[in-house]
């Protein structure tokens, strides 16, 4: 715990030059892995989003393969990586689906506070029981469409 609170006893200088310059230093040396576990996510969520009933899995799957892939990128700062690093994201599951719920927790009522500026709530619901045909709907969401701009520029 004390090392948590050595930065605000000794300071902390951010040196954003340096980090980027390591991030591109890290990124040349491992390229093809990077490449390689980029095309893995692609794949594995691709093929989770083909099963019916099951394509929600395809986000948390995602970051229980990244967690594992940060296992790994982290042991080989350090010298000690081994292939089986990969698989460790799912050794953290606990941690990984309480942050899958804070996220969501989070994100969701943002989004429903964004579309609603975009998409009027009461012409939704109003497509949603029946009063108004879809034709009619969408006229009002492309004339809805047309101030989107000014509506992201009110709401900041």
């Amino acid at each position: 715990m004390s090392n948590l609170f050595k930065p605000l006893e000794e300071g902390y200088q951010l040196d954003v030059n340096s980090a980027i310059f390591k991030a591109w230093y890290r990124f040349k040396e491992n390229f093809f892995l990077y490449v390689l576990v980029g095309v893995l996510f692609f794949i594995v969520n691709f093929l989770i989003s083909q099963l019916p009933y099951m394509s929600f899995l395809g986000n948390f799957i995602s970051v229980i393969l990244f967690s594992g892939f940060y296992i790994y990128s982290k042991n080989k700062d350090h010298g000690r990586q081994q292939n089986l690093d990969f698989f460790q994201g799912y050794l953290n599951i606990a941690g990984l689906v309480l942050y899958q719920m804070v996220l969501m927790i989070l994100v969701v009522p943002l989004l429903m506070i964004s579309m609603s500026s975009i998409i009027p709530i009461e012409s939704f619901f109003d497509l949603l029981i029946g009063q108004v045909d879809l034709v009619s709907f969408s006229e009002q969401i492309n004339g809805e469409l047309e101030n989107v701009g000014t509506n992201i520029i009110l709401g900041i």
